[in-house]
């Protein structure tokens, strides 16, 4: 969560930058994003951020949507252009749990 400013002050604090951990070192090759067996980039994201968060859907291990979001949006595509927050939205929204898709308000 992010802090806000000091009260004397209305503005907020910068937003943290998130780091991950390193990309693989095939991310600065021309063939990065071409992935072997026609499949596509961004189900290789999706694949690599459930090994990387260690998504079990039979042991209930999930992350929150926003460390998703903040992962997929720190990765490049094979162009070198960053994923879209869009994107990155829609991908964090498939990587959780159809319960958790629902959205509205819980309790």
């Amino acid at each position: 969560m992010a802090k806000t400013g000091d009260k004397s002050s209305n503005k907020p604090a910068a937003p943290q930058e998130v780091k991950f951990g390193p990309q693989p070192e095939f991310t600065l090759s021309p063939d990065f994003g071409r992935p072997s067996a026609n499949i596509p980039e961004f189900v290789v994201f999706m694949l690599e951020a459930i090994q990387y968060f260690g998504i079990n859907p039979t042991a209930g291990v999930y992350p929150k949507k926003e460390e998703l979001v903040a992962y997929f949006t720190s990765r490049r595509l094979s162009n070198g252009s960053l994923i879209s927050p869009h994107h990155a939205e829609a991908l964090a929204t498939f990587c959780r749990p159809v319960s958790a898709m629902k959205g509205g308000l819980k309790g």
